[in-house]
Order: C-alpha cells, then sequence, then structure tokens
C-alpha cells in the first residue's frame, strides 16, 4: 500500500488532481536557431562563471578569510553547474 492511496479525514484536505505530464517534446529540425542560441547562451554563463572563478582565486591569493573562501566555493560550485547545463545533442 501506497502513502498516496490513504484517503484524508478531513475532506477539505484532499489533494487536486494534477493534470497528466505532457511527453517530452523533441527538437525539429526548424529548432536549430533556438538550439543554437541555447548553447551559445551557455557557453556565456560558463564563461562568466570561470571569471568568477579566477577572482575568487585571485582573492584567496591576497589572504584567505572566511568571506574569501565562500567566495570560491560559491564560484566553484556554480561552474559546475553551468557545465552540466550545457546542453547536448540528442543521440538517434
Amino acid at each position: 500500500m501506497n502513502v498516496m492511496d490513504f484517503e484524508p479525514c478531513n475532506p477539505s484536505l484532499s489533494r487536486p488532481s494534477l493534470p497528466p505530464q505532457q511527453p517530452a517534446v523533441e527538437m525539429a529540425p526548424s529548432d536549430s536557431a533556438a538550439s543554437d542560441r541555447e548553447k551559445f547562451v551557455s557557453w556565456l554563463f560558463l564563461i562568466g562563471s570561470l571569471m568568477f572563478l579566477v577572482d575568487s582565486i585571485l582573492e584567496n591569493l591576497e589572504g584567505v578569510s572566511m568571506s574569501s573562501l565562500l567566495h570560491i566555493s560559491a564560484s566553484l560550485v556554480f561552474t559546475v553547474g553551468s557545465v552540466l547545463f550545457i546542453p547536448t545533442s540528442p543521440k538517434p
């Protein structure tokens, strides 16, 4: 038995039914301009993230503080997220 199978004691607390999920939409060849734009924007985002990372490394070379350590860790996480966000071409 699943937790979702139980009915609430108070009918006013019942959850509304959710609409069915739409299937994933494959990009048509006409969407190549949008795909190119997404790749371009993702790469710009990655370059900006790397610039923040370099800035935080230089900040730590001048002197380590709690703020500089937070800056470098946030920049590193931001850069990793940017790399993971770069769109990839679907495999046929």
